[in-house]
């Protein structure tokens, strides 16, 4: 299977506008694009044209691809920069503002992934109007497998506790009960 991906630097924004992607938001971009073509070769079934209007499947697709781009573009530029990415400053970082939202305001692109990584609970942090994020330390490699042929959020979460010892894991249902909810949201820009 061959695959093109075009990457440039400019985006549409959300009027139509096109603004300038910096090298950050192209390096993100190739991630969030090399992550769906990877997830397709390893799982192609997950892409079918027959599912192609399942907001479950998308978000999953979605979330997954959206997280790799965020643990791996905060990774390579913290190494660039010592101070860019804090994640109890709104302004740091990339995707920081994926956490800073209340399930209402959520489309398909959840911090799912970054939020079975990273040790922030942004509603205790920042305000309890975010979701609670009491789970920590999954790493990407564990995520993709416990996604390997999911086409749901429960065999998802399933496989997460199936396959891994988590001190944390006690929350997966509490995490993923947001991301669910996520799914009922009136979000105009959401899968529909």
């Amino acid at each position: 299977m061959s695959c093109s991906l075009r990457v440039t630097s400019f985006d549409k924004g959300t009027n139509d506008n096109c603004f300038y992607c910096s090298s950050d938001g192209i390096y993100a971009t190739t991630v969030h694009e090399l992550t769906h073509a990877g997830h397709r070769e390893l799982d192609p079934g997950m892409f079918s044209v027959l599912h192609s209007k399942n907001c479950e499947r998308l978000m999953l697709r979605e979330s997954w691809a959206e997280g790799v781009e965020t643990i791996v573009t905060n990774d390579r530029y913290k190494r660039l920069s010592s101070t860019y990415i804090n994640p109890t400053n709104d302004n740091i970082g990339w995707n920081y503002q994926r956490q800073r939202n209340t399930v209402d305001e959520m489309t398909e692109y959840t911090p799912i992934v970054a939020d079975l990584i990273d040790n922030l609970d942004q509603n205790e942090v920042f305000s309890n109007i975010y979701p609670t994020d009491r789970v920590k330390n999954y790493n990407l490699q564990q995520i993709q497998k416990a996604l390997d042929n999911c086409r749901t959020l429960d065999c998802w979460r399933s496989n997460l506790k199936s396959y891994y010892h988590n001190s944390s894991e006690q929350y997966l249902n509490e995490l993923f009960g947001y991301v669910k909810g996520v799914l009922n949201n009136n979000n105009p820009k959401k899968c529909k």
